[in-house]
């Protein structure tokens, strides 16, 4: 967003505070307040540029702190003062911007004491004052005033709110919003709602809000509160821009450009999907005006917002020009962008379309070269500042599959298909594809025939199929990350059953181990879920099992303490959802599309840092000099061997307690993984679920 000033003419009115500012049918109308000579009762109207009113009737006295509101296409205005120990008012006026026509009302019943520095809003055809100060007292009263036959009601005395002066209170969904204002001690940030319904005033929990202010301005668009400027206890002046979503209680800093200066004593009208500012204090009267348009938010500015809010909370990003929705799109990010390509749309259609998110908005990238055929499952990861894409299917009825491998030049939007040689591997779409050392790993997934594979593939300048010592069962849907020299392998659908099987594959070693010993909530079973990395862990989200049950759980994975960890999320949480991208920017996780029942194109982000829920772990740098890449890979595979050592020593231990050495056999499935002592109260074998009755303990040799 970025604030406007307009620009002045010799009509302006005199640079003045404590003036009233109302919006009404695209005009702003400016009465009273007091500028370098004097207390003022003139009225202004801007209209693309300011013309001073000649008015009539029963004008009011010159005063300072007078508020206003509109009701059925008239103003009326309440209180003020002359000067700080002088006559404070309490006198009710009305003007008619027809004809310029002033004339003081008198009301049928008492009025409030006079004052200043009180709030004023309307709802519906009632007026609400609340505190202020006559000069030798605050107030914490509240008055209501029946425009229709005006009659004054003194609601209570609030106890629970302190007395206070410079506060704001905005009206929204039959409620009252009282925030801030000064107590005469301190600045506050506390932030009430009043309910007609019951009378009484209940303080809101919020979360974030700013810093305690008084003679701010409060304005209600769309759903939101804005507040901006005010000034402290110190004397300290404010110009940010603060929004409080109603529905989640959290506030956040807009992050604006050309900002008005830091000031109070100012006022704000939205007119249209404009806020304007009019005037104020900042070390000196002003008359200026800015304007900001409310709607032109966009993504960088919504992150930049949300970063203020509590971490590990979702927030729905609402974006214009987003991709279409879609599943089966496959996303990564390069130079701090999101590349998104392809996928099935809502019509059935399969694209073949590359949009780019650069953390501001969305655009399609108009590609040249050898564009990939329309597809979906494809998989696509970045190597160097370059984009990688194999692989998916290019028809929806017959699913004919594909193994063609494409480059991506961000630079020119060029693609290229690579040229393979060797052997390929067979066609498939719902595998897997990480990045090491600028190669490329391919494992699992699904081809023609109904094939399930557990083949793993490297390409760095030709296709090499990889032998593996250990067999790891055929999947597809599964999830792979690469982290330090290993790809680790969660979950996936081997044809018959969901997966929650966890596999870590050395790339140094080329060896397969299963990761059977950890600790923590383990996600369920799932395939078409999301994972990906960050420091030390790898987090996972969403899916769907055998039953079709979608998942919107989030779940972490510590490398380095074999540990998972089921994490508590708030905010706009996501649909359960499968078919969904999720990637990492900087510290933000980004959730993109899916399919919750149906095809989505919605995005949510995540911050991740800055949190005590999270038990991150950060590696120790090495302050050694770089060694020979030999060296270092000779290091690594004995650093493997060791740990496959120790994987061994752990298959004879318990499956259970990870203590004892394994010692029973379980009669009726003869399985061997427990030791005598976790079998006294087995009532089922943990690995095929076979009622046990009978144990016999014997020795592992």
């Amino acid at each position: 967003m970025q604030w406007e000033l307009l620009p002045s003419d010799v009509n302006d009115y005199s640079p003045r505070t404590g003036h009233t500012v109302i919006a009404y049918k695209e005009c702003i109308y400016v009465f009273g307040g007091i500028d370098e000579q004097d207390r003022q009762n003139d009225m202004y109207k801007y209209h693309k540029g300011w013309s001073k009113l000649k008015l009539q009737g029963e004008i009011p006295s010159a005063r300072s702190g007078s508020l206003g509101c509109v009701y059925e296409d008239l103003f009326y205005f309440f209180g003020g003062y002359t000067w700080k120990h002088g006559e404070y008012f309490n006198d009710l006026f009305r003007f008619n911007p027809a004809n310029n026509q002033w004339d003081k009302i008198t009301p049928k019943t008492q009025p409030p004491p006079a004052r200043v520095d009180h709030s004023f809003t309307i709802q519906k055809n009632l007026c609400y004052i609340f505190g202020g100060s006559n000069g030798q007292k605050r107030f914490n009263d509240l008055h209501e005033l029946n425009l229709s036959t005006f009659e004054w009601k003194a609601l209570s005395q609030v106890r629970q709110l302190s007395a206070r002066l410079g506060h704001t209170i905005t009206s929204y969904q039959n409620e009252l919003y009282l925030f801030g204002g000064w107590d005469g001690n301190n600045t506050l940030n506390d932030l009430w709602v009043y309910s007609n319904s019951n009378g009484t005033f209940q303080m809101v929990k919020q979360q974030n809000p700013p810093a305690g202010r008084y003679r701010h301005t409060a304005n209600i668009y769309k759903g939101f509160l804005f507040i901006f400027g005010g000034v402290d206890q110190n004397q300290e002046r404010f110009n940010d821009l603060q929004r409080f979503d109603f529905q989640t209680s959290i506030w956040s800093r807009i992050v604006v450009q050309n900002p008005p200066s830091p000031r109070s004593f100012h006022k704000c009208v939205v007119l249209g999907n404009y806020l304007y500012l009019v005037g104020g204090f900042d070390g000196q009267r002003r008359n200026d005006v800015h304007r900001i348009n409310l709607d032109s938010e966009n993504g960088r500015q919504q992150i930049e917002q949300f970063r203020q809010a509590p971490h590990l909370m979702w927030i729905q990003l609402d974006l214009k020009d987003r991709f279409t929705p879609r599943t089966g799109h496959t996303a990564c990010v390069l130079q701090n962008k999101i590349y998104l390509f392809g996928g099935v749309d809502q019509s059935g259609d399969i694209n073949n379309d590359l949009n780019c998110f650069d953390g501001n908005s969305w655009s399609i990238i108009v590609t040249q070269g050898q564009i990939p055929s329309a597809r979906s499952g494809a998989k696509m990861v970045a190597v160097d500042d370059q984009l990688m894409l194999f692989g998916g299917y290019v028809q929806t009825q017959s699913q004919i599959y594909c193994n063609d491998l494409y480059r991506f030049n961000v630079k020119s939007n060029t693609f290229a298909k690579e040229t393979q040689q060797g052997t390929n591997p067979a066609k498939r779409t719902d595998h897997s594809l990480v990045e090491y050392c600028n190669g490329i790993y391919i494992f699992g997934g699904k081809g023609e025939n109904k094939q399930i594979f557990n083949d793993i593939w490297k390409f760095k300048g030709q296709w090499v199929e990889l032998d593996h010592d250990q067999q790891i069962t055929g999947r597809f849907g599964h999830t792979a990350v690469s982290y330090q020299n290993s790809m680790f392998i969660f979950g996936g659908w081997d044809g018959t059953s969901c997966l929650d099987e966890m596999y870590e594959y050395s790339f140094v070693t080329n060896t397969f181990y299963e990761i059977r010993r950890c600790s923590g909530q383990k996600p369920k079973a799932r395939y078409r879920h999301e994972a990906l990395v960050y420091n030390q862990n790898m987090f996972l989200f969403g899916g769907v099992d055998h039953l079709q049950i979608r998942y919107n759980d989030l779940h972490q994975y510590n490398f380095k303490k074999r540990e998972w960890i089921k994490i508590n999320t708030s905010g706009s949480i996501p649909s359960a959802r499968t078919f969904h991208k999720l990637v990492n920017l900087e510290n933000q996780f980004f959730l993109l599309g899916g399919y919750d029942g149906q095809r989505l194109n919605d995005m949510y982000t995540i911050f991740v840092t800055k949190t005590e829920k999270i038990n991150f772990t950060y590696p120790q740098e090495d302050s050694s000099i770089l060694q020979d890449e030999e060296v270092v890979t000779l290091k690594e595979q004995v650093k493997e061997l060791t740990n496959k050592i120790q994987r061994e020593e752990e298959k004879h231990l318990c499956k259970i307690c990870f203590i004892r050495q394994i010692d029973s056999v379980l009669m009726e499935c003869c399985h061997f993984i427990l030791c005598f002592n976790c079998t006294e109260n087995l009532k089922n074998c943990p690995i095929c679920r076979q009622v046990i009755t009978r144990v016999i303990k014997t020795s592992m040799f």
